[in-house]
């Protein structure tokens, strides 16, 4: 028992408890930052989640009193854009020249 006794006391000597107190206080605070962290990135997309309904009620609405947003707007060109060709190294005199082209 008393080898017991000095192994502990020899073990209380090198440890600083005034550290791991400090250390043990950093780790509760950084806890409860991830926790709040948590908290509001489950809130942004709880937000994302009332979007779509608010997006389905107004749809209702406008279905309600005839109106079609999707069908008064212009469609948009499916025309691909041209391809550059990589080979071609561009000075900004061809970049102008192949710009004016373009808007021709």
């Amino acid at each position: 028992m008393a080898g017991a006794t000095r192994a502990m006391t020899a073990a209380n000597a090198q440890v600083d408890m005034n550290s791991i107190q400090k250390t043990a206080m950093q780790f509760q605070q950084q806890s409860e930052y991830m926790e709040m962290a948590d908290e509001m990135l489950d809130d942004m997309f709880d937000e994302d989640e009332d979007d779509e309904e608010t997006d389905s009620v107004l749809q209702s609405v406008f279905d309600d009193i005839g109106l079609d947003l999707a069908g008064q707007m212009k469609s948009v060109p499916q025309n691909q854009l041209p391809q550059r060709s990589t080979e071609t190294e561009l000075t900004p005199n061809t970049e102008d020249a192949e710009l004016n082209n373009l808007i021709a």
